[in-house]
């Protein structure tokens, strides 16, 4: 019946003189046949995108990257015309159809990121998230299911690394996290704008501690005026171990407890910090490093972050309010118990924010000539921030085969008992032997990474002064992709269960949060398509469709200019990221990393 009204409205419109586009019709019509496999994608299609069903393998594809059948993306004005050629016929016109691959998001330890992901893949086309794969006994298994594969700690980023084939991703570059922490990040910036001879006025002045305690010491002696100082953890996270001092008294009974506490950072603390009705705000921005190592760097800024605010009013740091954290510190984690916190949800008022919502307030306030400037003095930052971080990767040429090619005839290879960790886990290295940096930029293009591909996405916080200039706080390697917000309660909400858990030292409950989700959806979600074009449409840094409809935009394009790479760090941290693997469950820490590492390892560390 459908056929022979399709036939009807086809010999109307040709009886009109109309032209009349000719539409493949489906091979047959079951008596009793929805329409839903007119409608574009059939049924079975629609629940394996949406992750309701695993996908049927046919000729072409294999389980990480299965191929399914989805309409043609067709412009606006056609579809308009389409809907009156139905209209006029009275049936549907089965759509033009084309196969495409399917990226599966293995999500089994991406821990407390696995509500954002489910959101962020949730009707996004080409991307799946896969059911809970079996990742138990993972050191016993040789493969991980999944063309990306979400993971977070470095244990299981010791796990899974070298499991995974080359056509896999995975949502770590293994190394950053070493360098990412507090005072390598600044050691780092330091070493980068020595050699380079380029200012870093985005970064405050920083000393790392205990080995500048005695600079630091000097510097607050001869400020006339006090200076306040703010002191961070290294490896801290959540606003835990930061302490506001503004004597050398203060610093000498900090550092009474640096044993304990261990390697910190401690900066100039930034007083003249840009104000939302008074109150002091950073703000988490989301960067995609799809590569990274010496020379080179490909980097996407998400237009969308999350703005955390203060929930006290803010004043200027003395000696008798520097106990009022809540006014000088932005942390989430601090400022949520507060019973000043603000839990208004929509994006533009209460004490998180979006960042586009913030830069509208901006704009009305400072005018769009100051707003434009400080977002491009905000991608310089972030830039050189990349660059810094580029040049702590080692110089060095990762190849999974032990012979070396014609142009490398004259290098040797590396000794097993010699290598490092992290050249272990990649495979045979060979030395580049570079003499200038400028040689070394052009040795590293030729670098490539042995076994599986990686990206990751970081945080950087943001703080603005005065007058719109941009202040990197730090850089989390291991950003919160939590969708959900604390609200204390001694009862259920929304059916929501009352939780006694860390986040809150008081009953509450775990509602969704509409904020979290839009900046962090933006940010996963877009994450997601950039690595599904690289994978499987071969798109590059390079090509303009790569970011289309992709709320990012490029900070680095690869190779980067002669001037803003310095000499590689002999003694960078990024080699030194073997995790404290337990010596129970799997089968002897020893044996175990002897395999991994192909090498016999002499010292592990104890958990």
């Amino acid at each position: 019946k459908l056929q022979f009204l399709y036939l009807i409205g086809f010999r109307a419109r040709l009886a009109m003189g109309d032209a009349v586009e000719i539409v493949r019709m489906p091979s047959a019509v079951s008596v009793g046949a929805s329409l839903a496999p007119w409608e574009g994608i059939s049924r079975e299609n629609t629940a394996v995108l949406r992750g309701e069903a695993d996908p049927v393998l046919i000729e072409g594809s294999d389980e990480d990257s299965p191929l399914v059948e989805v309409d043609v993306d067709i412009p606006l004005e056609e579809e308009a015309e389409r809907a009156m050629k139905e209209q006029l016929m009275g049936c549907a016109i089965p759509k033009a159809k084309k196969m495409i691959k399917v990226l599966t998001v293995n999500g089994a330890v991406s821990r407390g990121s696995y509500d954002c992901l489910a959101t962020a893949t949730a009707g996004l086309k080409g991307v799946r998230l896969m059911e809970a794969p079996n990742m138990l006994k993972i050191e016993e298994k040789t493969s991980v299911p999944g063309k990306v594969v979400w993971a977070i700690t470095s244990d299981e980023i010791a796990l899974l690394s070298p499991k995974l084939k080359k056509s896999q991703w995975l949502a770590r570059i293994p190394g950053l996290a070493a360098v990412m922490r507090k005072a390598p990040f600044a050691e780092a910036l330091a070493r980068w704008s020595e050699h380079t001879g380029r200012d870093v006025p985005f970064w405050p002045k920083t000393w790392v501690m205990p080995e500048d305690a005695s600079e630091l010491r000097k510097h607050m002696e001869k400020t006339k005026e006090k200076m306040t100082i703010i002191y961070k953890p290294s490896d801290g996270s959540q606003g835990d171990g930061i302490y506001l001092m503004r004597t050398v008294r203060d610093l000498d009974m900090r550092l009474g407890y640096a044993k304990s506490d261990g390697c910190a950072v401690a900066q100039e603390y930034v007083e003249d910090a840009c104000l939302l009705n008074g109150f002091k705000f950073d703000t988490r921005l989301y960067v995609l490093v799809t590569d990274l190592g010496y020379g080179s760097a490909e980097a996407f800024l998400c237009d969308e972050g999350l703005v955390r605010v203060c929930t006290t009013a803010y004043e200027k740091p003395t000696t008798r309010n520097l106990h009022k954290v809540t006014a000088h510190l932005t942390n989430y984690s601090l400022n949520k118990t507060s019973k000043d916190f603000d839990l208004q949800d929509d994006g533009v008022n209460g004490s998180k924010r979006l960042w586009s919502e913030t830069l509208k307030q901006l704009r009305a306030e400072q005018g769009d000539e100051k707003v434009d400037a400080m977002l491009r003095r905000l991608n310089d930052a972030i830039r050189d921030s990349l660059c810094a971080l580029a040049c702590e990767f080692p110089d060095v040429v990762y190849s999974d085969s032990e012979s070396s090619s014609d142009e490398e005839d004259d290098e040797k290879p590396v000794r097993p008992q010699d290598m490092t960790p992290e050249q272990r886990l990649y495979g045979s290295v060979r030395s580049t032997r570079q003499k200038t940096a400028h040689d070394a930029a052009k040795k590293a293009k030729k670098m490539k990474r042995g076994r599986h591909r990686s990206f990751q996405i970081l945080g950087f916080d943001v703080m603005l002064t005065e007058d719109l200039q941009p202040v990197v706080l730090e850089v989390n390697g291991n950003p919160s992709m939590r969708i959900d917000q604390v609200v204390v309660s001694n009862e259920k909400i929304d059916g929501r269960k009352v939780c006694k858990c860390m986040s809150h030292h008081r009953p509450h409950c775990h509602l969704p949060c509409h904020t979290d989700t839009v900046a962090k959806k933006a940010a996963v979600a877009g994450a997601l398509k950039v690595i599904r074009r690289m994978a499987f449409e071969k798109k590059t840094v390079d090509d303009p469709e790569l970011l289309e409809d992709v709320p990012y935009t490029t900070v680095c394009s690869g190779d980067l200019p002669d001037d803003l790479v310095a000499p590689p760090n002999p003694e960078s941290c990024v080699a030194d990221f073997i995790p404290h693997l337990p010596r129970n469950g799997l089968r002897g820490a020893r044996t175990y990393l002897k395999t991994w590492t192909g090498a016999p390892v002499r010292n592990i560390p104890k958990p």
